[in-house]
């Protein structure tokens, strides 16, 4: 039997520019857009995204421009008061709950 996988990703900096992106492994290959594309995750079945617009660590936002395979790609705000990269913040964010609450039988 095989079991599916599902990833959450929150604030994610896997498509930091100069930084992280072009040092993944394997390395994003040129697509048919203006900028390289990242592998999805192996063996993963979903893959979600959240990312708060102010978070310095999530740049950019929007990793579904960038990988391949992600099902849902949300940014959200998840905090007010300058800790856009904390993950109690993550964690208390709707977004959040509303995605995993399938998975714990809420």
């Amino acid at each position: 039997m095989t079991t599916a996988t599902q990833v959450l990703t929150l604030g994610s900096p896997l498509a930091l520019p100069g930084v992280v992106f072009e040092r993944l492994i394997p390395a994003p290959r040129p697509a048919d857009s203006p900028h390289l594309r990242g592998a999805g995750l192996p063996g993963t079945t979903r893959w979600v995204n959240i990312a708060d617009p102010g978070d310095p660590v999530a740049v950019p936002p929007q990793l579904g421009s960038f990988f391949d395979g992600i099902a849902l790609d949300r940014t959200t705000a998840v905090s007010a008061h300058y800790r856009f990269h904390h993950a109690e913040n993550y964690l208390r964010c709707a977004t959040t709950a509303a995605t995993i609450a399938p998975y714990l039988g809420i």
